[in-house]
């Protein structure tokens, strides 16, 4: 095999287990949502869900789709997001 197939591999591997991670993410996401819309103390818990959410969504938008708009997008929500949690505004 060259090493371009090799790599080709690796990649298309790496694009699955990202994907994975982010279907894995996005179930937990919205349990607690659901759990935070009955249960106020879980707010927060979803909201750093969903920050890491948003992270792992850019990521994947710029390794498997190459698109960098977007992946700009998602990033710079999730920073604001993650400020937002950490100063609690």
């Amino acid at each position: 095999m060259s090493n371009l197939k090799i790599e080709e591999k690796k990649v298309k591997k790496f694009n699955n287990v990202g994907l994975l991670i982010q279907a894995v993410c996005a179930l937990f996401t919205l349990v607690f949502g659901i759990i935070s819309l009955i249960e106020k103390e879980f707010v927060v818990v979803f909201e750093i869900l969903l920050c890491i959410q948003l992270v792992i969504i850019g990521i994947n938008n710029q390794m498997i789709y190459k698109k960098k708009g977007m992946t700009v997008f998602y990033l710079l929500f999730a920073v604001i997001l993650a400020l937002s949690i950490i100063f609690n505004i």
